[in-house]
């Protein structure tokens, strides 16, 4: 089957779950055997394909089935190491979900200058720095929360508030400090924004510039529900260590 009609089938419109598993393990079949050469010729095509099994396998809740083959496509669809292909975001994500973060370190080791689009950088240091935490690599993660926070945008976007408020964590947990003060190169839709979407995190940072962690505890339960995405891992490293 040709790269065309691949394709065709897997955009072909929704997939019934009894299907699905056919069509992963067909998609998965042709990342392994095409032709670097042919998928290099029409790349738009290929990455619709491996973009759908990304699709499939997080809808069925195994993004692990995807971890592999997604690794293999991006070092095939890459014209160099440091290319940023339309699949890293897929990739990381579908890392994440499975927790293989030591898998997806791997890729963020490689130095990234060749960037398409402004969107898939965002989200490559979003799930990257999400994968650094996992991998208690909060150095690596505060750098990547920093680029997208800091990466100019003419209008705010949701990635960017998010890689803020992990960056206001990771900042506690790794320099035991944070500062409100943006770098001046910070676009000032940055600026003026990221602050006020994120205002019950710097309280969090407030609360814990005290050092009375009966009162960080206390923060945190209180507002619950406003950090319902913050991880266990996150949540222990804040009220455990020493201030």
């Amino acid at each position: 089957m040709s790269i065309y009609d691949y394709r065709e089938a897997c955009t072909a419109g929704a997939v019934p779950e009894a299907q699905a598993n056919e069509l992963i393990i067909s998609v998965v079949r042709f990342i392994d055997l095409c032709s670097v050469e042919q998928i290099r010729l029409v790349p738009d095509k290929f990455i619709s394909v491996c973009k759908r099994l990304h699709e499939q396998v997080m809808k069925l809740g195994a993004p692990m089935r995807a971890v592999g083959p997604l690794l293999t496509a991006i070092r095939k669809i890459q014209t160099s190491p440091e290319h940023l292909t339309p699949l890293h975001p897929d990739f990381l994500q579908v890392c994440l979900s499975a927790k293989c973060y030591k898998v997806g370190y791997g890729v963020l080791e490689d130095d990234i200058c060749e960037v398409e689009q402004p969107r898939d950088f965002f989200l490559y240091c979003y799930y990257g720095g999400m994968i650094c935490i996992g991998q208690k690599r909060y150095a690596k993660a505060l750098e990547l929360f920093h680029n997208v926070v800091t990466a100019p945008m003419s209008t705010m976007n949701a990635i960017a508030v998010e890689a803020y408020k992990k960056y206001i964590l990771v900042s506690l947990i790794h320099l035991h400090q944070f500062s409100t003060s943006f770098p001046k190169y910070t676009s000032s839709v940055a600026q003026r924004n990221l602050k006020n979407f994120s205002q019950p995190y710097i309280e969090l940072a407030n609360s814990y510039s005290t050092g009375n962690i009966s009162e960080l505890k206390a923060f945190v339960e209180a507002n619950q529900e406003k950090f319902e995405n913050v991880s266990s891992l996150v949540y222990f490293k804040l009220t455990n260590c020493s201030l």
